[in-house]
């Protein structure tokens, strides 16, 4: 017995094998069916030992006495081509098979294991009394004796699940919290705190102050913590009195006793970390300690049972991970490996279960996968869609009773444009009233003027799907140029043109695990073509530079600094070009200054091209919110009161001052690439959140 759980039986073996080689993935091959038939039941007759290449050549391959494995290597190719299959086997199909069977590298004798051996390796993190483990332990080996999976899901309730309208208010209600018993939900609202009775439409106002958001309810029902300006509340369900209890950067959740609460808080100057906060003492204790390169830990949830954390964690520059760790603390195991956001997670009420809100596929939307790190083959679990969900589901919460609420999103980005010079040199009030220039019903974002002024390139999801678009200078005559089918914002991102109109070079998400790429792809369309690295190097923004003999770009997902590199447009080795950080990399129009931000920091910083220093030249402005343009930078100041106008604002390299030209309006996203100046400085793009509302929904017999 290993761990908690005996190793298959023979019978259950078999059974896989038979599965095995009746799928798709198989079925197709007789040559892999005849391998992967061969080695499972000469283990399973005790004859492991007689498995040797020259014995395979012969009794699979049909190889003569006279096969010499020096000079032959079938035997090596075809087990190569059987792991391969048996990875995507269980990527796919056999995602959910109670027993793994794998053909470890440097032999040809297969390996067998049980799911249930995943679980035992999560549990044995968690330390129990005697008697429990005694408990667990036969409990676990009586399971495995009916031949039970162990993380099978629970028979059907009489009812499906039911999606109901939760909240129907004007505006943005968000970050649900449904009551233990799932009777009632707690959300935000117009800057406070609500509750409302399930099925029911009248709510009441439990906070006021403005700015309070992140509610949780409590496990016995009696209180819910919220957070105000970075300070965590606690406040009845009925309104009143509040008290001040902790500090979070975030949402706070819950320990399954009520003793204590978790809270995100910042340990670097990328990041936050999550820390157990106990309310009687306040004595705090650090969880999780993420890389400090890295925007850290962003979200958690306990299990119900009280035993594990779930959390998110951001291990490179884009996208994010599922991790699951101890309650008490101890070793954080990874659940997922493929970079995409996560927007909020809960547990099912059996607690073998995260269920958390991801963009994934047709958009932001609901997925679930077992509470198990990868294994020992190095395979991790592959999240399935929610049933009865719907799409662009956000920020959620499951109750005991097997109700989940989650927040639905809609939002409608167009992209604007105005004139820069409609006024005076020098005055504040230069740039014009915008027009709409390109507009859907859809998020269109990350325009980029061509240097003729005569096109715009831009990203856009109105096909479904985001994709590199490019329309003439007033909008009209938009045409798809890729078809990369992706779903995440970042899918395709950050279009550039080349300077002789002909080319865009681009970032889009479809390297392994979703690892950004650069692509190059002609104006007028055909085949983009991805750009090749030496070193094997992911790229995230690329550009191209004013003679077009260099790419600059920033290598992603990484976890160390974020820096910008350098490589020859006709391919070669790559070289780093910063060294204190750098981020979304632009090149000055004269091609005298590369000028980029930081990661998750404020500022934008300029090295001299021809060589020497780097000097920061702003500082009250987010990456991605600036642009090159003739004579300088273009940039939208950082908002300092929140729904105030934005400053717009013109950086001369020639007298090292700014002045403002005008303003935009406070819906205009922060931190997003979002603007760009023609080349002749007189109109100015820019993206806009047209519209943004969010009602509640809820699954109703969710299972």
């Amino acid at each position: 017995m290993r761990g908690l759980v005996a190793t298959p039986s023979n019978t259950a073996i078999r059974a896989e094998l038979t599965r095995i080689l009746s799928s798709p993935s198989f079925a197709s091959s007789p040559r892999m069916n005849r391998f992967l038939k061969y080695v499972v039941e000469t283990t399973l007759e005790g004859k492991g030992g007689l498995i040797k290449e020259y014995v395979i050549a012969l009794e699979v391959f049909d190889k003569s006495n006279t096969f010499d494995p020096r000079q032959d290597s079938t035997v090596r190719t075809e087990a190569s081509k059987l792991r391969a299959r048996l990875s995507r086997y269980y990527e796919e199909e056999g995602h959910e098979d109670p027993v793994i069977i794998s053909v470890p590298k440097g032999g040809y004798v297969p390996a067998f294991e049980s799911r249930l051996d995943e679980i035992a390796a999560v549990s044995s993190t968690v330390r129990l009394p005697g008697q429990n483990r005694l408990i667990v332990a036969a409990l676990a080996a009586a399971i495995a004796g009916a031949g039970i999976f162990w993380f099978s899901r629970s028979e059907p309730t009489s009812s499906p699940p039911r999606l109901v309208p939760l909240t129907t208010l004007p505006g943005i209600e968000k970050h649900p919290s449904l009551s233990p018993d799932g009777s009632r939900v707690a959300f935000a609202w117009k800057g406070d705190i609500y509750v409302k009775q399930v099925g029911e439409e009248a709510q009441i106002q439990i906070t006021k102050e403005p700015a309070t958001d992140w509610p949780a309810w409590s496990p016995d029902g009696s209180q819910i913590a919220c957070v105000r300006n970075g300070q965590v509340l606690l406040v009845s369900p009925l309104g009143g009195g509040e008290r001040t209890v902790a500090e979070s950067a975030g949402r706070v959740a819950w320990t399954a006793d009520g003793s204590a609460l978790l809270v995100l808080q910042k340990t670097s100057a990328l990041g936050t970390s999550i820390f157990r906060v106990t309310l009687a003492s306040g004595e705090k204790q650090r969880l999780t300690v993420p890389n400090d390169n890295t925007p850290g830990d962003l979200d958690m949830s306990i299990s119900p049972d009280g035993r594990t954390v779930a959390f998110s964690r951001v291990l490179q520059t884009i996208g994010c991970e599922l991790f699951v760790m101890p309650a008490a603390g101890g070793e954080a195991r990874q659940l997922t490996n493929d970079h995409a956001m996560v927007y909020g997670i809960a547990w099912t009420p059996d607690s073998r279960e995260v269920v958390f809100a991801s963009s994934r596929k047709n958009g932001v939307q609901l997925w679930r996968i077992p509470a198990l790190p990868v294994n020992r083959s190095g395979r991790f679990n592959n999240p399935k869609p929610l049933e009865g969900a719907g799409d662009s589901a956000w920020y959620l919460s499951i109750s005991r009773n097997g109700r989940l609420a989650y927040q639905h999103d809609r939002f409608n980005w167009d992209i604007l444009r105005a004139e820069i010079a409609a006024g005076e040199a020098g005055s504040n009030n230069r740039l014009g009233p915008p027009t709409p220039v390109i507009a859907s019903t859809w998020l269109d974002a990350w325009p980029a003027w061509s240097p003729d002024g005569k096109k715009i390139a831009f990203v856009s999801n109105r096909s479904g799907y985001f994709e590199l678009w490019i329309c003439d200078a007033d909008g009209s005559n938009p045409v798809r140029l890729t078809a990369f089918d992706g779903l995440n914002p970042l899918s395709v991102h950050s279009p550039h043109w080349s300077s002789d109109n002909e080319r865009l070079i681009f970032g889009a998400l479809t390297g392994p695990n979703g690892n950004p790429e650069g692509y190059i792809i002609g104006a007028k369309g055909g085949t983009p073509k991805r750009i090749a690295t030496s070193d094997h190097r992911s790229m995230a923004f690329p550009i191209l530079s004013r003679d077009g003999r260099w790419i600059y770009f920033i290598p992603g997902p990484q976890e160390r600094d974020v820096e910008v590199f350098l490589m020859p447009s006709a391919g070669g080795a790559a070289i780093q070009i910063t060294r204190g950080g750098g981020f979304t990399p632009q090149e000055s129009l004269d091609g005298k200054w590369l000028c980029y931000s930081r990661y998750r920091t404020h500022g934008v910083w300029c090295t001299p091209i021809a060589g020497g220093a780097e000097q920061q030249i702003l500082d009250a402005v987010v990456e991605g919110s600036w642009t090159t343009g003739p004579g300088g930078i273009y940039y939208f100041e950082v908002s300092k009161e929140p729904n105030a106008p934005k400053p717009v604002k013109f950086y001369s390299f020639e007298t090292g001052r700014s002045t403002q030209i005008g303003t935009v309006a406070a819906t205009v996203p922060e931190g997003y690439p979002s603007t760009s100046v023609s080349r002749d400085g007189h109109w100015l793009l820019y993206t806009d959140v047209v519209s943004r509302d969010a009602d509640l929904m809820l699954v109703d017999h969710f299972r």
